[in-house]
């Protein structure tokens, strides 16, 4: 199978490739050794032909893999996403903030800088889950947005409060924590309020001796 699969490499397209990499991070398989090796490579060769959507859904199953690039990879997709930024949907944009956060890769302050920027100005269209995990991100990368990208973020997050989960709330709050913002009364009070609803569902379960 393996050998198969190292035949099959120099036939996969770049999106071939990306949609290789998430079927693997969907299905918690990382391939080893020389395959791994072979499909890097290819990723390398075939990166100027990698659109944006390729670039975030890559580096989003590498983070879910647990898997950091190598300096020289790493660098090459950097230079990819800079050529490619104007055209990242806002899904991309999430994606690729966290990615970068989870493998601990900062892309360094100008490049985080233009991704907040698009993610500011696509804001509107971000669901709960992105708005929470670009927040998150940048607060993990030790990256403190602009003051007015960072409300215009948090009262989109407001807007869209009946769709945040407990954890999007934890992570916009300790988000703020980071920043030295407070996040405004509406998602602190809906923090305290989804937390006391957790707290009491807890006590409500029944513990049985053994």
């Amino acid at each position: 199978e393996v050998v198969q699969a190292q035949k099959s490499v120099p036939v996969f397209d770049a999106q071939d490739l990306a949609v290789f990499w998430v079927a693997c991070a969907k299905l918690g398989y990382a391939p080893r050794g020389e395959l791994w090796e072979v499909l890097l490579q290819d990723m390398q060769r075939m990166l100027p032909a990698f659109t944006a959507e390729n670039l975030a859904n890559s580096l989003w199953a590498f983070a879910k893999l647990s898997y950091t690039p190598g300096e020289e990879l790493q660098e090459a997709l950097l230079v990819q996403v800079r050529q490619t930024l104007p055209t990242f949907t806002p899904q991309a944009l999430a994606n690729i903030l966290w990615a970068y956060a989870t493998m601990g890769c900062n892309p360094g302050e100008k490049l985080l800088k233009a991704l907040l920027y698009l993610t500011w100005q696509k804001s509107a269209v971000l669901s709960a889950q992105n708005l929470a995990d670009s927040l998150w991100a940048c607060a993990k990368m030790g990256y403190k947005p602009r003051q007015e990208p960072l409300m215009a973020l948090l009262k989109e997050a407001s807007r869209k409060l009946s769709d945040l989960t407990v954890q999007n709330l934890v992570h916009i709050s300790w988000a703020c924590e980071k920043f030295d913002h407070h996040p405004g009364e509406e998602l602190l009070a809906a923090l305290l309020e989804e937390t006391a609803e957790v707290v009491q569902a807890q006590k409500s379960v029944p513990v049985f001796d053994a």
